[in-house]
């Protein structure tokens, strides 16, 4: 009985660290401070940067509403494929004759 017990616990802990190792870590792009990545899932991230990292980008608008928490941040979306990061571009859709400017 000792030894069905002993290899039963063995079992479990070889199971257990197999399952410990075999779980991937949440890791972020290369280059990318732990402070400024936010993660959404394990393949889909927000990199902000500050307005100082920003230079040459688009001004950011401030709009005045009063829902608005707090000041708006620069940043933009990473993609993980084929375990490689990419940097998502949103391109604004083509607007066509007769839609409003």
């Amino acid at each position: 009985m000792k030894a069905l017990s002993t290899f039963l616990l063995l079992g479990l802990l070889v199971v257990g660290a197999a399952c410990a190792i075999a779980q991937r870590t949440p890791d972020r792009p290369p280059g990318v401070n732990a402070d400024s990545w936010v993660p959404i899932n394990e393949n889909l991230g927000i990199v902000l940067v500050s307005s100082s990292d920003n230079q040459g980008g688009p001004p950011v608008a401030i709009p005045s509403q009063p829902l608005l928490l707090g000041v708006p941040s620069n940043g933009y979306f990473m993609v993980r494929r084929a375990n490689r990061w990419v940097r998502l571009v949103v391109v604004e859709p083509f607007r066509g004759p007769g839609d409003a400017g």
